[in-house]
């Protein structure tokens, strides 16, 4: 269901309205905004969907965005010309061959907490660590800079998963837990964790990995998906306060058509 050009569903209200109550909340707050570091895990075959997903970032306030890194895979990393190519996207990525990325591997799951320490690395406490995906596109900017002024440790989307899990194609840690993990998650622990859940889904992992060390967490609304996008309003305002950006999850036309179609060329606030 679509309300004002923004997807409702009936059995997430509650969640819903706990997010306009912490908007609320938010206005008496005088919090300093920390800034964002994004990780992206890709290869030379999604060239393509990256490409539009960092020329979307403009959407964001540029002092937001301090740092981008690419995670290459080691087995099929982007060539010099491509590297060129995305630095003209966005002038402050750079990239990093950490070890293989395949999906719902062990090796995964480790080169990703690798990351998360590289980028924390230069990160202030106030920060935060942003793992993204590449078929991820922006198009607001007003959730995430709630989200950037928020006083959780972990904010992730939670309606595709009906709130059980942080979906796993935009989340973010505050500096201090992504340090954290890169000091405290062993290999047991991982296998362990894959064994309770009876599968090796990164998203689930990285949900339960989170869920051990802190309770200060916020599932909220972050991302469109391909099914909620044919009624949406992308000139509505209730829904660009609850979402930011749409996770295509490897639908490269269907992004390639509404990186036309938004441009990405709104203004950013302050």
């Amino acid at each position: 269901m679509h309300v004002f050009g923004c997807p409702v569903g009936i059995r997430h209200v509650h969640h819903i309205l706990r997010d306009q109550v912490l908007r609320f909340l938010s206005i008496f707050s005088n919090r300093q905004r920390g800034g964002v570091h994004f990780v992206y895990f890709s290869c030379a075959r999604d060239f393509e969907l990256i490409s539009y997903s960092l020329k979307s970032l403009r959407c964001l306030p540029s002092d937001l965005v301090k740092s981008v890194l690419i995670v290459m895979d080691a087995k099929a990393p982007f060539s010099s010309e491509q590297q060129a190519m995305l630095k003209q996207h966005c002038a402050v990525c750079r990239f990093e061959n950490l070890g293989n990325i395949d999906w719902a591997s062990l090796d995964t799951l480790k080169t990703e907490i690798r990351a998360f320490a590289v980028a924390a690395a230069e990160a202030s406490e106030n920060d935060w660590v942003a793992k993204i995906d590449s078929d991820v596109l922006f198009f607001g900017h007003q959730k995430i800079k709630e989200i950037a002024t928020c006083a959780f440790d972990f904010v992730g989307d939670g309606h595709y998963s009906d709130y059980s899990y942080a979906q796993g194609g935009l989340y973010f840690l505050r500096t201090p837990l992504a340090r954290s993990l890169t000091s405290s998650v062993s290999e047991q622990e991982l296998l362990n964790t894959i064994s309770d859940l009876g599968k090796n889904s990164e998203d689930r992992v990285m949900s339960s990995l989170v869920r051990r060390r802190t309770e200060n967490r916020w599932l909220t609304r972050i991302m469109l998906f391909p099914d909620e996008l044919k009624k949406a309003d992308f000139s509505g305002s209730w829904l660009r306060k609850e979402f930011c950006c749409i996770h295509f999850v490897k639908g490269k036309e269907q992004m390639k058509d509404y990186a036309m179609k938004l441009e990405c060329r709104y203004e950013p606030g302050g």
